[in-house]
């Protein structure tokens, strides 16, 4: 993983399945990097708030997380600014 070399690095993983994307993000939480599973069911404002600090080395997220406009400018936003 990337993210595992360089804190400045961000690594985005497109999901199909909610589930998958939790216990994903619960082993990298257990091999120490920051991570979080973006879905409709954990989207809340003040997760699209740490999304737009970068507070996350891995972001999971599902193909309609990743189109939906406000979610994608953030997850867009920061890995351009990061030049990813």
């Amino acid at each position: 993983m990337p993210c595992m070399l360089s804190s400045e690095k961000v690594l985005l993983v497109i999901s199909p399945l909610n589930s998958l994307e939790e216990d994903q993000a619960c082993w990298c939480h257990k091999m120490g990097l920051t991570s979080v599973a973006v879905n409709h069911q954990t989207y809340t404002d003040e997760l699209h708030e740490e999304l737009h600090l970068w507070k996350y080395q891995v972001i999971y997220t599902s193909p309609e997380m990743a189109c939906q406009t406000s979610t994608s400018m953030v997850l867009c936003a920061h890995l351009t600014t990061m030049n990813i």
